[in-house]
């Protein structure tokens, strides 16, 4: 990236734009009921995350490194893997609630384990590959519960979803772990798979050209308010 005052600029404007979705959709949910205190708090830190990159760009911020693409590049990296993971721990935080209030049951370790097993059975009922595979659940399956579990157990105990929405629920927090675990690691090449999911999840903007993650800010127009309207949904039919 060339930092000439021209592309500076446009990506302030750009940068200032998505300020205001985010200022946008933090002032609705300071009136609606139900209201989201944790997805609101998250709103006002990507906020201020996006704001701090806005005016390292505009050397607004003495005494960092001089603008440069290498520099640039890592601090989207933390931009979106700080803002990625907070969203989806706020809304583990949302689900859990739910799941406390109704007396949900979650799907635990051992009930993983032994559908694992019940359904090789139907396979093949041999004593010793039913060991063997039971073994590898035990060592591969979460101890603890994890996003995906708090999420298919609101899903699957809140009256009235439709299929449609169940399945484009999963699709778009899957894209969103996708993005998350990316992010993580030193390596964020995309599989044809992941490719494939993050269309179907409607993150197909952070798939870019080389077939790496695309570090874009508009990730968050279709972010929250997607995680407002699921968590309106599921509120609808409790």
């Amino acid at each position: 990236m060339n930092f000439t005052p021209e592309i500076v600029g446009n990506w302030a404007i750009f940068l200032d734009k998505e300020i205001g979705e985010m200022k946008k959709n933090y002032n609705i949910l300071a009136i609606k009921k139900p209201t989201y205190p944790e997805i609101q708090n998250q709103l006002q830190n990507t906020a201020v995350l996006m704001t701090i990159v806005k005016n390292y760009l505009e050397g607004n911020i003495k005494g960092l490194l001089l603008k440069n693409s290498r520099v640039f590049e890592t601090i989207n990296i933390d931009f979106h893997k700080i803002a990625f993971t907070e969203i989806q721990i706020a809304t583990e935080i949302e689900l859990r609630k739910i799941i406390k209030e109704n007396k949900y049951e979650i799907l635990e370790r051992e009930n993983k384990i032994s559908k694992i097993v019940s359904k090789l059975k139907t396979i093949n009922n041999s004593n010793t590959v039913i060991k063997f595979v039971k073994k590898i659940a035990e060592d591969n399956v979460p101890k603890h519960p994890f996003f995906g579990d708090y999420l298919n157990t609101v899903l699957k105990n809140t009256p009235n979803l439709s299929k449609v929405f169940i399945s484009k629920s999963k699709s778009f927090f899957d894209g969103i772990s996708i993005i998350r675990n990316k992010l993580s690691h030193s390596k964020i090449e995309l599989t044809d798979n992941e490719k494939e999911r993050l269309i179907k999840s409607g993150f197909g903007k952070a798939i870019s050209q080389e077939g790496g993650l695309s570090f874009r800010f508009d990730y968050y127009s279709i972010l929250y308010p997607q995680v407002i309207k699921f968590l309106d949904q599921i509120y609808l039919n409790l």
